[in-house]
């Protein structure tokens, strides 16, 4: 059989993360007629060459997506592509790291998270112009006020375990990474083409920024503990960022009963569950202030790295612990009267990375160009799902301890999950969820 309508292959890496968006775009999708293949991206990209012709989401634009990118194209797939690791960056030259050069030959389309963005790639990449959209980020959508609902359960499950809380967000991967140690941070870096180990500036940031996590991950550590002897009807929950040891944070903390480490489901309902977040360099301080939540900055020690994050630029900073305790104090007495004062004067700046907070929505900018070059692959018979090749079969990828730990799911959870983004919009929809790999699964309408 043939179908007409593409396919959309939409890779995911770390579900807390990134599973909720996704599936916003599966939904638009879905609504369309299309089919969807959602889930770990390892066994995605192996199979590529199984699977008909579609369109593939990469969050990536480095030399790993690279390679993938040539595999797909082999495989007559169209590709797109959003940075995700740039949400968190406004220094120019940061903002183009992760770009490998050689991938703006393959892709068809890089999804602009804002002006500023498109910006720094029309300056730096001139050629490639004609591939860059301005279509913001479709996670933002997730904090509109119609998606409110979508996470009132979990809000209300999260303050009956904890009650009362400050949430500490922390982003110190390299200091304290998942990896190990902090050379194979560096390895990592290198492999994936961030880091040159030859450029002298690549060394030099390196050296610094090591510094920079640091003295403040030291600083959070006693940060928490202040925290809690100063606002003792507070609870104080630590979530480290997905690339950090979490142990660590367990250890360093333990034995302190008002003082928790978590790391579970998405940082949104954390968030609104909270009274207050603080961070430091963490993109859930950007989606805290598009929440309208109070959300602090804290940064006692700063160098040069502090200006490549967006988060620390668009949000209130306390750079000392008496700064930090006087703008709690007001977060935590007068809600209102903080949110109305950041929100005067961060909001423009915040409004020059991030495009479509209000109005049309990332995801449906991003289904429409899909949509676009799903029309142009080529048509081809399929199998009964409308999706494998005939003669060949789904290829599980094995994965990696590292990697499960970052993305295991069932075909129960996504239908589940799906239903409940449905539901908070007040619609109504139950695709088939059928599993084909290692949390990997195909979507019917």
């Amino acid at each position: 059989m043939s179908t007409d309508t593409p396919v959309f292959y939409l890779p995911i890496e770390v579900a807390a993360r990134e599973l909720d968006a996704r599936l916003l775009l599966a939904h638009r999708a879905l609504a369309a007629g299309c089919r969807v293949v959602i889930g770990q991206q390892w066994a995605t990209v192996a199979n590529l060459a199984n699977v008909r012709p579609g369109v593939v989401f990469f969050k990536g634009i480095n030399r790993i997506q690279t390679n993938w990118m040539k595999l797909a194209r082999r495989a007559g797939h169209r590709m797109v592509a959003i940075d995700e690791e740039a949400t968190a960056i406004c220094d120019p030259d940061f903002v183009v790291k992760e770009c490998n050069p050689a991938l703006l030959e393959l892709v068809d389309a890089i999804f602009m998270q804002g002006a500023f963005q498109h910006g720094v790639y029309a300056e730096r990449f001139p050629h490639a112009h004609a591939r860059f959209r301005i279509t913001g980020n479709p996670r933002w959508d997730l904090l509109r006020n119609e998606f409110r609902h979508f996470f009132t359960d979990d809000v209300a499950s999260i303050r009956e375990r904890f009650g009362r809380f400050i949430l500490i967000n922390t982003n110190f991967g390299f200091v304290n990474t998942s990896w190990g140690k902090p050379e194979d941070f560096i390895r990592i870096c290198i492999n994936v083409g961030y880091v040159d180990p030859k450029s002298d500036t690549d060394k030099k940031w390196l050296n610094d920024q090591f510094q920079f996590e640091r003295e403040n991950l030291r600083a959070f550590r006693d940060m928490a503990l202040r925290l809690e002897a100063r606002y003792p009807d507070h609870k104080i929950i630590l979530r480290p960022h997905p690339s950090e040891n979490i142990e660590r944070w367990r250890k360093a903390l333990d034995g302190r009963p008002r003082v928790q480490v978590v790391s579970e489901g998405s940082a949104i309902p954390w968030i609104l569950a909270s009274d207050l977040l603080v961070h430091n360099t963490c993109t859930t301080g950007v989606e805290a202030f598009v929440l309208d939540h109070p959300t602090i900055t804290y940064c006692p020690f700063t160098n040069w790295c502090e200006s490549i994050f967006t988060s620390n630029v668009v949000t209130p900073r306390a750079g000392s612990l008496d700064e930090l305790f006087r703008m709690t104090d007001l977060a935590l007495g007068d809600r209102q009267a903080f949110i109305d004062q950041g929100r005067g004067v961060y909001r423009t700046k915040l409004e020059e990375h991030f495009s479509y907070l209000e109005g049309p929505s990332s995801t449906e900018q991003i289904f429409r160009e899909m949509q676009s070059l799903g029309a142009e692959c080529p048509a081809v018979a399929v199998g009964g799902d409308g999706v494998l090749l005939p003669g060949r079969a789904y290829s599980d990828q094995p994965m990696q301890d590292y990697q499960r730990a970052k993305i295991t799911l069932t075909a129960e959870q996504v239908a589940i999950r799906f239903r409940q983004l449905v539901t908070s919009i007040g619609q109504h929809a139950e695709p088939r969820v059928q599993t084909i790999g290692d949390s990997l699964f195909l979507m019917h309408p």
